[in-house]
């Protein structure tokens, strides 16, 4: 954003943007299904709310994989760094990503 130093300068300033703050982050998370093992990548700026609204089967996800098991989220600063984010996720990559880091948790 630009302004103004005076009415007759025509001098611009620029300031720098806001910092973040919880209301402007977006969280990506992966849910899975208890019973299914499906997957449901997504991304919100109210992840309680969210995550309330599968099991009520009010979202496609809910419908999809049941009963769910929050397995990964992260927050972003930006929607468009959330979308990328999730994308990826969506990818052969990302799912093989998801596949590892479960793995690794799982004890063997």
């Amino acid at each position: 954003m630009e302004m103004p130093l005076d009415d007759d300068s025509r001098t611009r300033v620029r300031l720098p943007p806001p910092p973040p703050t919880a209301a402007m982050s977006v969280t990506v998370y992966v849910l899975e299904g208890k019973t299914t093992g499906r997957r449901y990548i997504g991304i919100t700026r109210d992840l309680p709310a969210r995550l309330q609204a599968p099991w009520a089967r009010r979202s496609k996800g809910g419908q999809l994989i049941g009963e769910f098991d929050l397995i990964f989220s992260e927050v972003h600063t930006t929607y468009a760094e959330a979308r990328v984010r999730e994308k990826f996720l969506k990818s052969g990559q990302g799912r093989a990503c998801l596949h590892n880091r479960r793995s690794r948790r799982t004890p063997a």
